[in-house]
């Protein structure tokens, strides 16, 4: 059923926060530069979804009575795209309908006012076919045996990389690794935002992230999930992400 009629209030996204009041989009506690118009329209989408919204009722939403060059809304949506940091071959966020218009393809819930949003989301870390849920603030990986994950490689430091989970999502940070932490094939030098099938490289130790909404994570019972940390026994050969 699509969300209508939203209120004026903070709405939480998979590592970002729309704050409709303060008129901003926050990411890890930081405003993220959108511009109004592409700030109305993600609000607008957010509204709608998980209903496309066509051209004309953005156009007629955007730009009231007032003609305006049909590239105007597609330069709209690749900047709506850049601040979501989200990819038109594969949206997380923004979702192109095809001689239609545009649909907000996220997770996206209303925070509740004075209170803390529902956990919606579980986050785990993929090796091997092994999984390890990930808990509510710092999970440390690395070889040190008080690792939330702990990859047991030369590659890896003994205090490798830190996934911090908030409210607002997950984070992963470098800890000042010999051989640094990669997301997909970008080096991490300071804290960026993990979205669900993101790659992570602890040297040569390749893991996924994944990010499961409760409502649709499977079958799983949490409870049967493991609790102790991962230990990522040593493998021959490591894998290792190629640049394209």
């Amino acid at each position: 059923m699509a969300t209508t009629g939203l209120p004026m209030a903070r709405i939480r996204l998979e590592g970002f926060i729309l704050d409709t009041e303060a008129r901003q989009l926050m990411r890890g506690g930081h405003a993220v530069h959108l511009a109004p118009k592409a700030l109305e329209l993600l609000e607008l989408l957010v509204t709608r979804r998980p209903n496309a919204v066509s051209k004309t009722a953005i156009h007629d939403r955007l730009w009231p009575d007032t003609f305006v060059a049909e590239v105007n809304l597609p330069v709209l949506i690749h900047r709506l795209r850049e601040a979501l940091e989200d990819d038109p071959r594969d949206p997380r966020f923004v979702r192109t309908v095809t001689r239609f218009g545009y649909a907000f393809c996220g997770n996206a819930w209303v925070e509740s006012d004075g209170g803390r949003p529902p956990e919606l989301f579980e986050y785990r870390v993929a090796f091997g076919g092994t999984e390890v849920v990930l808990r509510m603030g710092d999970n440390l990986l690395g070889r040190t045996h008080d690792a939330a994950v702990r990859v047991d490689r030369t590659s890896v430091s003994r205090r490798h990389a830190l996934i911090r989970i908030t409210d607002a999502g997950a984070t992963i940070e470098d800890c000042g690794s010999k051989n640094g932490t990669f997301r997909g094939n970008a080096r991490v030098t300071s804290p960026v935002a993990l979205q669900d099938g993101d790659q992570i490289l602890l040297g040569a130790a390749l893991l996924v992230f994944r990010s499961l909404h409760r409502e649709t994570s499977g079958p799983d019972d949490p409870s049967t999930l493991p609790t102790t940390p991962l230990v990522v026994e040593p493998e021959s050969p490591e894998r290792v992400l190629t640049s394209k």
